[in-house]
């Protein structure tokens, strides 16, 4: 710290060679890209690896809603490619099915998805059962289909 108080800079006498955030946030930006793809992790989780990352190349810390910001953006971008992705796997009639998912049937409550997503509440013979035909139903999507060896098995988030 400089002696008001403040933190040194690049360039400022006793700054210890410290880089401004400015400098390498696009390389940041390219090695969180990478990280969140290839690990999956979380915000908290790629937040504390850039901090990490920052510290190692003597970089001066971004305030933290920054920096999380960042960490927001690349993750969203993640997801938003995984979900591209995905979606560019399906075939015509595989998207029909998935978008009939969403429909909510006449005088029901809840989408098929949402009825789909529900489990057994409780331990039992006839729960197991129904589970057992739920998993049925969710195989016959034909959804198993897709080719999904392309993709990171660590980007699946869910």
């Amino acid at each position: 710290m400089g002696r008001d108080g403040s933190h040194p800079r690049r360039g400022d006498p006793g700054s210890g060679g410290w880089r401004d955030f400015a400098e390498v946030s696009a390389e940041l930006d390219e090695w969180l890209d990478a990280r969140a793809w290839t690990t999956g992790d979380g915000p908290k989780a790629l937040f504390d690896a850039a901090a990490g990352w920052l510290r190692e190349r003597s970089v001066l810390l971004p305030g933290a809603s920054r920096q999380a910001r960042l960490v927001g953006n690349v993750g969203e971008a993640a997801n938003q490619r995984l979900w591209d992705t995905l979606y560019g796997l399906l075939n015509t009639g595989q998207r029909a099915v998935l978008d009939s998912l969403l429909t909510v049937p006449a005088g029901s409550r809840v989408s098929e998805l949402d009825r789909l997503r529900c489990g057994p509440v409780r331990v039992s013979g006839p729960q197991m059962k129904w589970s057992l035909a739920r998993a049925e139903e969710i195989a016959d999507l034909g959804m198993g289909e897709l080719d999904v060896s392309g993709l990171l098995r660590t980007s699946w988030r869910c």
